[in-house]
């Protein structure tokens, strides 16, 4: 860098040492929204209602359909249902916090007690 700038008769400064001129130093304040109070704009106004979706109805009419496809009755949120469907993989209590075998232990302690013998902190890459 030092030959060039001697060749070209030029000194490079490529480090930025002022502020960005896009923004402000303390942040891009150039365009802030318009400050407002809570009373400017209309509140409790009407909303219109156009009736029930017609995704939903189509899904409503589907279950009918197929209901009678099947030639059965869905009943769902029952407690006969609820004991149909339950899943009993859910009442399992997991543990998501096992302790450590006991020779994953070891290995930790030795590792602590090599780090500090060779005053070496080790870490995988």
């Amino acid at each position: 860098m030092k030959n060039t700038e001697k060749v070209l008769d030029h000194k490079y400064e490529l480090v930025q040492l002022e502020s960005d001129p896009i923004c402000a130093s303390s942040g891009c304040d150039e365009y802030l929204h318009p400050k407002t109070k809570d009373t400017d704009w209309p509140k409790d106004y009407f909303v219109p209602h156009f009736g029930q979706d017609v995704d939903i109805i189509a899904s409503l009419d589907n279950i009918g359909v197929a209901q009678r496809a099947r030639n059965t009755t869905w009943i769902m949120g029952t407690k006969e249902s609820k004991d149909k469907y339950h899943n009993d993989a859910k009442d399992t209590m997991y543990n998501f916090a096992p302790d450590l075998d006991e020779d994953i232990e070891d290995s930790h302690a030795s590792l602590s007690l090599a780090e500090k013998q060779y005053d070496h902190k080790y870490e995988l890459p």
